[in-house]
């Protein structure tokens, strides 16, 4: 049971469910199966992003052994398999502003701002080297 929400909470509550875009979640759905190669493990797209294993299996596609996972059950464990896809995507170059906080995910708290998140290591994976379609707007090259 949830406890009601006044004043600035609630507030803050619209926006953060005014920014998430259902389409957005389908499209991100779609490209992670097309980089694994298999569907993802539940019909919710946060219920299989939760405990981290399908973020690290694309960590692994991306940058071989790094995507290592553990399928504990224990909370502590699938917040680690987040942070090592958050870890990966910085290190890909994702921005910090286009990334999630690992409580983000694991607790439903900010569902926009993991598929943007999720974007944003889509565009640099393929930056980097990934034979997957692009999804969302290519990154731009630096200029000299």
């Amino acid at each position: 049971m949830s406890l009601p929400i006044y004043g600035i909470d609630k507030e803050i509550a619209r926006k953060i469910a005014a920014k998430y875009d259902p389409e957005l979640e389908r499209q991100a759905r779609v490209w992670i199966e097309t980089v694994l190669g298999e569907p993802m493990p539940y019909e919710d797209f946060f219920d299989s992003l939760h405990d981290g294993i399908v973020l690290c299996k694309l960590v692994d596609k991306v940058l071989p052994g790094q995507g290592k996972y553990n399928t504990s059950k224990l909370a502590f464990k699938q917040m680690e398999n987040i942070n090592k896809f958050l870890i990966a995507a910085s290190k890909l170059g994702c921005p910090s502003g286009d990334l999630f906080q690992t409580i983000d995910l694991f607790e439903k708290k900010n569902p926009g701002q993991v598929v943007d998140g999720i974007f944003s290591f889509a565009r640099y994976a393929v930056r980097n080297g990934l034979d997957a379609p692009l999804l969302g707007p290519k990154v731009a090259d630096k200029q000299k």
